[in-house]
């Protein structure tokens, strides 16, 4: 990456950090108040081409702004759309007025954690995170970096986004986000194999690195979160609401350099994943161009508990753009205040290798085996698994051949096998546990029908991932399903906790394969026309162009 000025004997302050004016002549006088000498360049550690201040430090020359016509002007008058320079000190101040900002908007104010608490929790963790905060080299957070192979590019999101041109020359992006989950493993791998310079900051290491990213980690596992010295009966987090400890987990990610790592990279978007945690994470860099991703409950569940809404309404307001998985998430978005045009619909898209499973469907190639339904659903209390297994249990007794086969993980699994007993459904159901995509689409292809009835959700990929397979979808009846199932027709709707009606909708599923057949036909070009990841994110790609403020050299796909 590259380096960035710093400043000089003048007292310029460089791109995105440095001294402010006179900044240097300050130094010189401490130094000379104090009886020091100012530190000497060492000898031949000059570079050509490169200017070099009083302190030794190698600067870039600012280029003019007729020079960077990539950069769009920011509206507040920064040059090239960031943040004008500033001093250690005034940084400091305009973080505790946020934080005070952030603690009044959320209805908390300090003295409702008891201040040994908060020393103990939060003094503690931050001088931890001092100490671990990535290594700064040239002026850059030290990040680990392995080539694209050609193979990771080939199967990173299909076959057509990567041999389609960029809009413009290559984006780097930072993104912010669980990297141990698929959703934001998804769209770091995309962006990478697509060419763009991509940087995942995390705040501990994630289980696997993707090819072709650079990671920054604000700090490593096994350094602890807090300090040792005096332990409490019951730690911050057990005192403390769910929404309540997402503030203290912002000011973690403040302390611990996120800031500092953002504006080492200096990245044309920033783009945090989940709004109420990664994306409100993500305000504390003050970073624009902004880009943030909601993918449901977070805003459809947890912005309905207090202090949530207010969290979800700090975020949203901050961000330049924000991605919805479906049209009512995008409603629920802009009642939280985010800015009409800054709200665009793009689902997180599925992988193609689902809709090439679809080919051998057995809804549409016909076969021998028993009538199947199939689960794919986190084993938690959201997504009413326990429902499901009373309505198959229902169904069963009309059709004793049924099979069912519940394909995920989760907190339930235990109750749910043991349910299963107690309804003596064991010897027809199937816990496969997580399977892996290209097992998963096999699975899929090979079900006859597909069930899904959680109290709330966006349009889960889950859902895509069937209807690309041929699974014929038995959904719950929520907003998000509306423009992909009518009911009937594309699937059967259902309320969420009603076991008796879900049952009825299984038998009547599993006994009409004319139904099955023309909702698989149609789904799967549903999916191929608005469903694919490829598709999705090359609409987003265009967006993050638009954000940084480049010219897009060729027409394409738009959302």
């Amino acid at each position: 990456m590259p380096e960035h000025a710093a400043g000089d004997g003048a007292g310029v302050a460089g791109r995105r950090g440095g001294l402010a004016p006179g900044g240097a002549g300050r130094l010189r006088g401490r130094f000379r108040r104090r009886g020091g000498a100012l530190p000497v360049p060492a000898a031949g550690n000059h570079r050509p081409g490169r200017r070099q201040s009083a302190f030794g430090l190698h600067l870039q020359p600012r280029p003019a702004p007729d020079e960077r016509p990539d950069r769009a002007p920011d509206p507040r008058g920064h040059r090239g759309g960031r943040p004008r320079p500033h001093t250690a000190a005034r940084s400091h101040r305009r973080g505790d007025r946020r934080e005070r900002r952030l603690l009044r908007e959320l209805g908390a104010e300090r003295r409702r954690v008891p201040a040994a608490v908060r020393r103990r929790d939060l003094g503690g963790a931050a001088a931890a995170a001092r100490r671990c905060a990535p290594v700064r080299r040239g002026g850059a957070v030290a990040a680990r970096e392995v080539a694209v192979g050609a193979g990771d590019a080939a199967g990173a999101s299909g076959r057509e986004p990567l041999s389609a041109l960029l809009p413009g020359p290559p984006l780097r992006i930072a993104m912010l986000g669980d990297f141990d989950g698929p959703h934001t493993l998804a769209w770091a791998r995309f962006f990478a194999a697509r060419g763009h310079e991509v940087h995942a900051v995390s705040f501990y290491p994630p289980r696997e690195e993707l090819s072709g990213v650079r990671y920054h980690v604000l700090r490593q596992r096994g350094v602890p979160a807090r300090a040792p010295a005096v332990a409490g009966p019951r730690g911050l987090k057990d005192r403390l609401p769910p929404s309540l400890m997402r503030a203290v987990h912002y000011l973690r990610y403040r302390r611990a350099g996120l800031r500092r790592a953002i504006e080492s990279i200096a990245p044309d978007v920033f783009h945090a994943h989940y709004a109420v945690e990664h994306g409100f994470y993500g305000t504390a860099a003050a970073f624009h161009p902004y880009a943030v991703s909601v993918w449901g409950s977070d805003l459809l569940v947890e912005s309905r508990q207090p202090p949530g809404g207010a969290i979800a309404r700090w975020t949203l307001r901050r961000a330049d753009l924000v991605t919805c998985n479906d049209a009512s998430l995008a409603k629920r978005v802009r009642e939280l205040g985010a800015a009409e045009g800054r709200v665009v619909v793009a689902n997180l898209g599925i992988e193609r290798l689902f809709l090439d499973a679809g080919e051998r469907s057995v809804n549409l190639k016909g076969g021998g085996g028993p009538l199947t339904a199939i689960s794919d659903r986190a084993l938690e209390p959201l997504y009413n698994v326990d429902v499901v297994l009373r309505a198959f249990a229902i169904a069963r007794a009309r059709l004793p051949e049924a099979r069912l086969l519940i394909a995920h993980e989760g907190g339930e699994r235990t109750r749910l096998e043991t349910l299963a007993r107690a309804l003596r459904v064991e010897d027809a159901v199937t816990f496969l546990g997580r399977l892996a995509p290209q097992a998963l689409a096999e699975a899929l292809a090979a079900a006859h029908v597909y069930v899904s009835v959680p109290s709330s959700d966006s349009m889960a990929l889950s859902n895509l991932e069937a209807m690309a397979a041929g699974a014929f979808p038995v959904l719950a009846d929520l907003p998000s399903v509306d423009g992909w199932v009518e009911h009937g027709v594309q699937g059967l709707r259902v309320r969420p906790r009603d076991a008796a009606g879900l049952a009825d909708a299984l038998y009547a599923a599993l006994t009409d394969a004319g139904l099955r057949q023309k909702a698989a036909e149609r789904n799967r070009a549903k999916v191929a026309a608005q469903g694919l990841r490829e598709r999705t994110l090359l609409a987003v790609e265009r967006r993050f162009y638009a954000l940084a403020g480049r010219q897009l050299a060729a027409a394409g796909e738009g959302i």
